[in-house]
């Protein structure tokens, strides 16, 4: 039995699902010319589109990659998802980069979830990213359900392609602030996010949302960017979180791009009113988990 090449895995996949070549183009995003011109092999889906496809035609990335054998032997599709890993391993890199202690402070985070580790719990990842906060509570709370929430379609596809040996994960690509949650979580928890909500008052309203949404004695943490207390201490927070950034990145990008971007960009709060405004909403237990110069965790318990 011969092996299907990519174009015929396409249109395989396509006609299994009853969908016209228009509806496919309309689910993915894409033009009926590019859906036709994977279907007669004359291009191939871009990475990005991955794990769409694959979550359209209700299989596994993994499947999607085993259809196609070149005549030379080489396998197409692994080369894309090794470019597709590659991309994620580049935002990962990254990241580190630019925040300090990224790591330890996903696990402080995931460390004071409040759950017995068996438990079943609830979770939203907002702003989810790349996978990195859910893939971390997927690995401590084996029976958890978790949805990743973010405004960005690569950013989804990469956490597909991280998270794809995990159960009970399900994705929404949407506006966090716009999303209407649809059930009540155990666990609220966001990272690198909220500060981009524009006003106080865009972020007082969406922490009142999600004190509504958590079930009772359910908690919220944020690991984000703050502001000091002061204009003297928000000064030298920015000027040790350069200081960090020197050490991987040059003095021009982080001059001429990234801190233009953050001020241009960026809508931190100061990190004592946030706490405040918890405490008023109804949390309890709100805390300071973590914080480093301008980055911090924190939150509470419904």
């Amino acid at each position: 039995m011969r092996e299907l090449k990519i174009s015929d895995m396409i249109q395989k996949l396509r006609k299994s699902k009853k969908l016209t070549q228009s509806q496919l183009a309309e689910c993915v995003g894409v033009s009926i010319a590019a859906v036709s011109k994977w279907e007669n092999g004359l291009s191939y889906p871009d990475i990005t589109l991955l794990p769409s496809l694959a979550a359209i035609f209700e299989v596994s990335i993994d499947k999607l990659f085993s259809y196609n054998l070149n005549s030379d032997g080489s396998d197409i599709i692994t080369r894309i998802k090794k470019n597709f890993e590659e991309e994620a391993k580049e935002y990962d890199s990254r990241i580190l980069k630019l925040i300090p202690c990224y790591e330890q402070m996903i696990n402080a985070m995931i460390s004071v979830i409040p759950f017995d580790k068996d438990t079943s719990i609830n979770v939203i990842d907002i702003g989810a990213g790349t996978g990195n906060v859910s893939k971390a509570i997927k690995d401590r709370f084996k029976n958890s359900k978790i949805t990743c929430l973010d405004i960005s379609k690569n950013m989804i596809g990469v956490a597909k392609l991280k998270l794809k040996g995990y159960s009970d994960v399900k994705y929404e690509i949407e506006d966090f602030y716009s999303y209407s949650f649809k059930e009540k979580y155990d666990v609220v928890i966001s990272s690198l996010s909220l500060h981009h909500l524009s006003t106080d008052n865009d972020k007082k309203n969406f922490y009142k949302k999600i004190y509504d949404f958590l079930y009772d004695e359910g908690v919220f943490y944020n690991l984000d960017l703050v502001l000091g207390s002061s204009d003297i201490i928000q000064n030298l927070y920015i000027s040790q979180w350069k200081e960090f950034m020197y050490k991987s990145i040059s003095n021009e990008e982080i001059d001429n791009k990234l801190m233009r971007k953050y001020y241009e960009e960026d809508n931190p709060s100061k990190l004592i009113d946030q706490i405040h405004w918890l405490e008023n909403i109804g949390f309890k237990n709100v805390d300071i988990i973590f914080k480093y110069f301008n980055y911090a965790i924190y939150g509470g318990m419904k």
